[in-house]
């Protein structure tokens, strides 16, 4: 029986992304799942997917924490998304590109060089007038 896992609108779970990053098995995220259970069964303290991996050294706490930090990025987007946000494009090069310019795309997303210029831009100040309301993460940041 194979595993599979995803948050808010697909946005992987834990497991399902140690498993895609080849951090761990699927096998070693079963066993970690089924030692979550049996914990859980006994009454003891509950205890976190990554931690279990951890403490078994399938994964390091910083791999772990990585992980996880991307998660929560894709979770603040799919949740910008959901809630009428935004949506930036990165990395667009050769006939995509062309093909935005030609059809006149580029008017209806923001189009950045790399990852980190497009998560940068998620943080900038919604305009006003826009429609667009700004996610409680972004809405918390102190203007640039």
């Amino acid at each position: 029986m194979g595993i599979g896992g995803r948050l808010r609108s697909g946005v992987r779970a834990l497991g399902m992304m140690l498993i895609g990053e080849q951090l761990a098995s699927e096998e070693e995220v079963k066993d970690a799942l089924a030692e979550q259970r049996r914990r859980r069964r006994r009454g003891g303290e509950h205890r976190r997917l990554g931690e279990i991996l951890v403490e078994k050294s399938v994964v390091s706490r910083g791999q772990v924490d990585e992980v996880l930090a991307r998660q929560e990025a894709a979770l603040e987007i799919d949740s910008r998304v959901v809630e009428g946000g935004d949506l930036k494009i990165c990395g667009l090069h050769g006939k995509a590109a062309a093909l935005f310019e030609v059809i006149g795309l580029e008017a209806f997303f923001e189009i950045a060089d790399d990852e980190e210029q497009a998560l940068a831009a998620f943080a900038r100040p919604v305009p006003e007038g826009s429609g667009r309301k700004p996610c409680a993460r972004c809405a918390r940041l102190p203007d640039a």
